[in-house]
C-alpha cells in the first residue's frame, strides 16, 4: 500500500487544525470495555502500565506485549466506576481482546467490544472556545464526566504533536446531535486523511502500519505506557534490559523522499553502503508536494543516507520521534 495522497480539501482541513478547530470522528477506533470484580488486578498484572492505583477519571496509555517485549497492541485506558474503557485501533481490537483474555486464569473479568460507545476529537487552538459555547469544559488532565442535553459525556484533553484539543466519549445515539452543535459553533468537519496528516506529524504510530515483528513500545514512542518498577508482567524483563542499556535497536523516525515518487508502506530501507536499515511505515503526500512518513530505522543507520530497496528512492531522515524515550 502506497502513502496516502491527499486532495486539496483534505489538505485544507489539516491546516484548519493549526489555526482553528477541526472535529474528527474516530471510527477508526473502538472501545474495549473491561468489567468484572478483578479487572484492575488482571490488567495490572499482564499489561505494561501501573493501573492498580488509578481512580475514576484517570486516563493513561497502556500496552500488551509478548514475553520478549514486542507490542501486541496499545490503547488509551479510561477508568470509570465499575469498568475500564480501552480505546484502541478498530482493526486490531478483537485480536487484542483475545490476547488479553488468553492470560485470564480464575479472575472475574470480561473484555468485549462496545459499539454503543463512540469517540470524537476536537483538535486545534480554538477547541476550548468552541466547547465552551456548548457549556463543555476541557479539563487540565484526566477524563471528566459531563452532561450535555441529557447525554452522558466523558471529556479529556488531548495532544497530537504540538496541537491540543479534546477527546469526547459518548453514546452513538448522541453523536449526530453533538457533532452538529460543534460544527454550528465553528468547528470544521474533519476527514480521516486529514487526521492521518496530524497523526504522522505528531509521531503517533499505528501498529498495523508502523511496527514490525518484535517492535517494542519503547521503540514506537510509547514509553509513557511502560512502568518498570511495578513488578513482573509480560515483557517486563526485555523492556527493562532495553531501558537499562540506554540504547534502542530501532527508532521511530520521520522520513521524506527526495523526488516525486510515492513510497510504499512496508518497503525495506537500506543505507547507500548497502546495509539493511529498517522499514517504511505510513506516510502522506500533499498537493503542494510535501511528503512525510514514519519509519522504524535501526540505531546504527540513524545518521546514514537511506534509500528504499529495489527502486533506490532516496529518503531523508527528518529526526527521531523519541526524545526522552525512557520518560526522563
Amino acid at each position: 500500500m502506497q502513502w496516502r495522497q491527499l486532495t486539496e480539501r483534505d489538505a485544507s482541513i489539516a491546516e484548519q487544525a493549526v489555526s482553528g478547530a477541526v472535529l474528527f470522528g474516530r471510527d477508526d477506533c473502538v472501545a474495549l470495555v473491561a468489567t468484572g470484580k478483578h479487572r484492575t488486578r488482571f490488567l495490572h498484572a499482564v499489561t505494561t502500565q501501573k493501573v492498580d492505583t488509578l481512580t475514576d477519571g484517570a486516563r493513561v496509555r497502556n500496552t500488551l506485549c509478548t514475553a520478549k517485549g514486542a507490542v501486541i497492541g496499545w490503547w488509551w485506558q479510561h477508568t470509570e466506576p465499575k469498568r475500564d474503557v480501552l480505546w484502541t485501533a478498530r482493526n486490531g481490537a478483537e485480536s487484542l481482546a483475545a490476547a488479553l483474555l488468553a492470560y485470564r486464569v480464575a479472575e472475574r473479568v470480561k473484555i468485549a467490544v462496545d459499539e454503543e460507545l463512540t469517540l470524537i476529537e476536537l483538535i486545534g487552538p480554538k477547541a476550548g472556545e468552541i466547547a465552551a459555547q456548548l457549556g463543555l469544559e476541557i479539563p487540565a488532565e484526566g477524563a471528566t464526566a459531563q452532561q450535555w442535553q441529557g447525554h452522558e459525556l466523558r471529556i479529556w484533553p488531548t495532544t497530537i504533536g504540538e496541537l491540543t484539543g479534546c477527546g469526547v466519549q459518548l453514546s452513538r445515539s448522541a453523536l449526530g446531535e453533538l457533532a452538529g452543535a460543534l460544527i454550528a459553533a465553528g468547528a470544521t468537519s474533519g476527514s480521516f486523511s486529514a487526521y492521518e496528516v496530524l497523526r504522522i506529524r505528531g509521531g503517533i504510530p499505528r501498529i498495523a502500519s508502523d511496527s514490525v515483528d518484535g517492535s517494542t513500545p519503547l521503540e514506537l514512542g510509547l514509553a509513557d505506557a511502560v512502568h518498570l518498577e511495578k513488578g513482573c508482567y509480560l515483557g517486563h524483563e526485555a523492556l527493562a534490559m532495553q531501558s537499562w542499556r540506554g540504547q534502542l535497536r530501532r527508532h521511530l523516525t520521520w522520513l521524506t523522499p527526495q523526488g516525486d515518487a510515492t513510497p510504499t508502506i512496508g518497503h525495506r530501507l537500506r543505507t547507500t553502503a548497502g546495509r539493511r536499515a529498517g522499514w517504511l511505515g505510513s506516510g502522506y503526500g500533499l498537493p503542494s508536494g510535501e511528503q512525510l512518513g514514519l519509519a522504524l530505522v535501526q540505531r546504527r543507520a540513524i545518521e546514514a543516507a537511506l534509500v528504499t530497496e529495489g527502486d533506490e528512492l532516496p529518503m531523508v531522515n527528518k529526526g527521531t520521534t523519541l526524545p526522552g524515550v525512557f520518560g526522563e
